[in-house]
């Protein structure tokens, strides 16, 4: 049983080996060569066109909010005209190919960071600007109740002037010095009311309009962004492919199995000290100490990229803690308390006749308080802050670490595009390969002569 499992698992091992390698040459071939290479390479070309325009339609929908059906119409189109041009055009299939190791290397590390510190940017100031407005809206609201009650306060004056004379009222010999009390009720706060909405609505208006401006630079960014990426990509693909065909010494620093052979068959039986520091292994691990001191160039870069983002966040966290705490001093605050106190005693017997009757008669008084209290921070303008958002920061330090890993496996993308390139064009490896070939020996011989 397990002998016949063990087969079963070689041979199919041995057949999947046997048609990615079927797979790979038809891709890589500049013309198929009979019916079954087109059909396959027709194929493998809608699979690939319709991977690139389902990420096109997720993207545009989903992360730009896009119309679905405009979405779907420009991805239909782009996966059209991508497997006509993946199908008919050997150089562009190869320098699509070249698209995915030229992500682990500078050019897709680039576009990673832009895209972590353009987060970074457009989540956090637009927070802190919603932040403030509620805030400064809580103060607007606070200061508008607050008038609103002392105005409100005033009839407790109007109560206390109205009991006032109701007492005098009851004494018959002063029913007419009422009227010596001339107190009348002025609250005119228009001017005060208006003079903060005035000022409130400014406020509001200007970072209602710095929010605006972020929402739209946030999608436009990511749209550009997006843009620039695949173009960048793209054109960097063009470029080095390119470069490849047309110059023998553009990234020919590599020992091949093929260079190896034809020194052997040369004469050459040991590569010398100058060749080996300078030259990489194709199917070695080991960096060259060129490629390190750019990967530690490269990773000061990402360091720097990383503490501009952790300042602009540390700021939003800031912005919010100091929002946070002064809500709850707010909560602290206790009410305002006003109270007016009368005391009024009357002896009529005792100004307007004898002394008798001031000491037999007992005064007529008046002894009431009103109270009137009202809170600094209703409830009703509490505002509701947001809290930085926590799953964007951990996308935005993932990104980082992306980067990072990315920086660690440059060496072997840029050795595997070279890969990738002498797969689709052999003829012309081979010429980079005798080109090296000529160069060693003739360096070779100039050393012994």
């Amino acid at each position: 049983m397990a002998q016949s499992l063990r087969f079963l698992m070689s041979s199919f091992l041995r057949k999947t080996k046997v048609a990615l390698h079927f797979t790979w040459d038809v891709y890589c071939k500049l013309t198929p060569c009979n019916f079954k290479e087109m059909v396959g390479l027709f194929f493998l070309c809608i699979a690939i066109a319709v991977s690139t325009a389902g990420l096109l339609y997720t993207w545009m929908s989903f992360t730009l909010k896009y119309d679905p059906y405009s979405s779907l119409i420009v991805a239909v189109v782009w996966g059209s005209i991508q497997v006509l041009v993946l199908y008919l055009v050997h150089p562009f299939r190869c320098a699509c190919t070249i698209i995915i190791p030229s992500l682990g290397t500078k050019q897709g590390r680039k576009i990673l960071l832009s895209v972590a510190l353009t987060m970074s940017v457009t989540s956090s100031i637009p927070n802190m600007a919603s932040n403030v407005s509620s805030v400064v809206h809580m103060i607007q609201c606070s200061s508008k109740v607050t008038v609103q009650n002392i105005v409100n306060s005033t009839s407790m004056m109007t109560s206390t002037l109205s009991d006032m004379k109701g007492f005098f009222q009851t004494i018959p010999d002063l029913k007419q010095t009422s009227s010596i009390l001339d107190l009348q009720e002025r609250a005119n706060i228009t001017e005060l009311q208006n003079k903060l909405r005035n000022a409130s609505t400014e406020f509001n208006t200007k970072i209602s309009s710095i929010q605006k401006v972020m929402n739209v630079f946030s999608i436009v960014a990511q749209t550009v962004i997006a843009v620039v990426f695949v173009f960048h990509l793209l054109g960097g693909s063009v470029v080095y492919v390119l470069r490849y065909v047309t110059e023998p010494k553009y990234d020919n620093i590599y020992l091949t199995h093929r260079l190896m052979e034809l020194l052997k068959a040369e004469g050459v039986t040991s590569i010398p000290i100058h060749y080996k520091r300078k030259f990489i292994k194709s199917t070695g691990w080991k960096m060259t100490r060129r490629e390190i001191e750019r990967g530690l160039f490269a990773s000061i870069k990402i360091i720097l990229y990383g503490l501009i983002s952790a300042v602009i966040i540390g700021l939003d966290h800031f912005v919010f803690f100091v929002l946070t705490n002064l809500l709850e001093w707010a909560h602290k605050v206790p009410e305002i308390h006003t109270s007016i106190t009368v005391k009024i005693k009357v002896y009529l017997d005792g100004f307007f006749g004898n002394a008798a009757s001031f000491f037999g008669k007992r005064p007529k008084t008046m002894d009431k308080t009103y109270s009137y209290a009202f809170p600094v921070l209703p409830s009703n303008c509490e505002p509701n802050l947001h809290p930085p958002e926590s799953s964007l920061q951990v996308t935005i330090g993932a990104l980082y670490i992306v980067a990072f890993i990315m920086l660690l496996g440059e060496v072997y993308a840029r050795r595997i595009r070279r890969k990738i390139s002498a797969s689709f064009y052999r003829d012309r490896e081979e010429v980079r390969v005798q080109y090296l070939l000529a160069k060693m020996v003739a360096n070779r011989e100039g050393c012994e002569n």
